[in-house]
């Protein structure tokens, strides 16, 4: 339990993760169980609570698309209604392209509007690879006289 504690109060985490952290750490599987039913019912491990948050803190950082956050959360062990919800609330507070534009403007600062296509297409695969949408990833290398 004082491990798990330990782990919770750095950030929160999935009940996928503190399992494997714990089974890492060679708990019995008895202990582990009976730890993460205790943390549950204490209101201090609830996976949807940790995905919204996760959503909210990757997607506000900007340098992630949808996507790429999905994936991440996943990966954190979560199911996939509770991630596509998730992400589904973050985004609504987000502007995708703006954000597209900004990972952009940092990373290719040259590729908006650009007349040389392979230019264009390695910022477009850059974003892809980020989780952003084709289409918004599109638009985000466009001029921004031709949005």
């Amino acid at each position: 339990m004082g491990r798990a504690l330990r782990w919770l109060s750095i950030r929160d985490r999935s009940e996928a993760e503190l399992r494997r952290k714990l089974r890492e750490a060679e708990v019995a599987p008895e202990q582990i169980d009976a730890t993460l039913e205790r943390l549950r019912s204490l209101g201090y491990l609830d996976d949807e609570r940790f995905a919204r948050s996760r959503a909210r803190a990757l997607l506000g950082r900007g340098r992630h698309g949808p996507r790429a956050v999905s994936s991440k959360l996943a990966q954190a062990g979560l199911a996939r209604d509770s991630v596509a919800q998730a992400v589904s609330e973050a985004m609504a507070s987000c502007d995708e392209l703006a954000m597209a534009r900004g990972v952009i403007d940092r990373k290719y600062p040259q590729a908006p509007g650009n007349p040389d296509a392979r230019v264009r297409a390695k910022a477009m695969r850059f974003l892809l690879g980020r989780g952003f949408n084709a289409s918004v990833a599109r638009q985000a290398v466009r001029s921004p006289k031709d949005s």
